[in-house]
């Protein structure tokens, strides 16, 4: 179900939210039959706060309002998770030399952020209309955001119950820390909790939802001009402007209990990136740009790795293919003598069976059966990985 502007539209179905007091919401109806429900969020900045995360506070007249940015999601006025976004840095920053061929991580693909919304059910499953809303903290102009609500029917039933019990979910607490003059460091945390229960055909399950956030900026200013992992040596009237990106990103996915979890993932994105602009007066005189990018996902469906790299607009050089191939020969190897041993345990069983019929029969063929059973499972769990 699309949470966005209602239609007609002449300039896109994005919410635009132009400042930290700007809250964007529509309303909504959910079918009565719903069991789970997750809203996919998306989230796109520009203008003024392009590079939010290099933004200064309001130290020269000019408004920055930090370097923190937080998407704050409202169901009915009241807050019920939050995003943190990535740090998105489009194919024209810092230095577009950089970013040829290869671009920056989510660029030309915008990440989502998932909030499970399955413990508020018990106040929307009324079919009466309720509201999400959306607003960032300390945003300038401007941020698009808009959201997908998935959501999972109950065709057994007509209708679904549920009760929210715990809603635990404190403002985010920043602090600005001034370790000299000019290096400013923000910090920020977060942490959301929230419990429900739905009752559907497939029993009354509770879902446990927690959302734990962390962030820190660390920033130098000089003067009137800012310094954010860059550096501008002038002198003579020529001067070189040195860029120096590092993007990447962390993924662990768990499944599972919340007592007993499990890591179904693992997902590591990494980028390193320079630019040089040689300038005579206002003129740019050579340039030149690289970036490296790692990229590997072990997971339980799929994995793959990339290690590739390249400098002034060709690519130096790719390497890719499967990390878990290794894995996957040895358990594939690993689980064919498993079920070789279960079958020399049923011809061993058999043997037996034939000397002692009479009192082995039973308690052999259920040993035997179980052999097989464990082996052919264990066999088809290991070729998923």
């Amino acid at each position: 179900m699309p949470i966005s502007r209602n239609l007609p539209l002449n300039d896109g179905l994005w919410f635009l939210v132009q400042n930290s007091t700007d809250i964007q919401s529509k309303k909504f109806t959910i079918p009565r039959n719903s069991f789970r429900a997750v809203l996919e969020v998306y989230v796109s900045f520009h203008s003024n706060d392009e590079f939010w995360h290099i933004k200064a506070y309001n130290l020269t007249g000019t408004p920055g309002n930090g370097p923190f940015r937080e998407v704050v999601v409202r169901l009915n006025g009241d807050e019920i998770g939050a995003v943190w976004p990535f740090t998105v840095v489009f194919t024209g920053g810092f230095s577009p030399l950089i970013w040829s061929p290869i671009t920056g991580i989510g660029s030309f693909d915008l990440p989502s952020y998932d909030i499970e919304i399955t413990p508020f059910l018990g106040k929307i499953l009324d079919g009466k209309q309720h509201e999400f809303g959306f607003g960032v903290t300390n945003a300038l102009n401007e941020w698009y955001v808009d959201a997908n609500l998935h959501i999972w029917l109950d065709h057994e039933r007509d209708t679904t119950t549920g009760e929210l019990v715990r809603n635990e979910n404190p403002p985010s607490k920043i602090s600005l820390v001034s370790e000299e003059k000019g290096c400013y460091v923000t910090s920020a945390i977060r942490s959301i909790s929230v419990s429900g229960w739905v009752n559907s055909s497939h029993g009354n399950i509770t879902t446990n939802s927690f959302q734990d956030f962390s962030f820190t900026n660390r920033m130098t200013l000089r003067g009137s001009s800012q310094t954010v992992n860059q550096t501008i040596d002038a002198s003579h009237g020529s001067h070189t402007a040195l860029s120096y990106v590092s993007l990447g990103f962390n993924e662990k996915r768990l499944v599972g209990s919340s007592w007993s979890p499990w890591v179904s993932s693992v997902l590591n994105n990494s980028q390193q990136g320079q630019g040089v602009l040689n300038y005579s007066g206002s003129l740019v005189t050579g340039a030149l740009g690289s970036i490296q990018q790692v990229y590997y996902l072990n997971g339980s469906v799929e994995c793959y790795f990339w290690n590739t790299s390249s400098s002034d607009g060709t690519i130096l050089y790719y390497i890719s293919g499967d990390p878990c191939q290794p894995k996957r020969q040895f358990n594939s190897g690993f689980e064919s003598i498993r079920v070789f041993a279960g079958y020399v345990v049923l011809l061993y069983l058999f043997l037996v069976v034939q000397n002692h019929r009479a009192y082995y029969t039973e308690n052999c063929r259920t040993l035997g059966v179980y052999v097989i059973i464990n082996a052919e499972e264990q066999g088809q769990i290991r070729f998923m990985d």
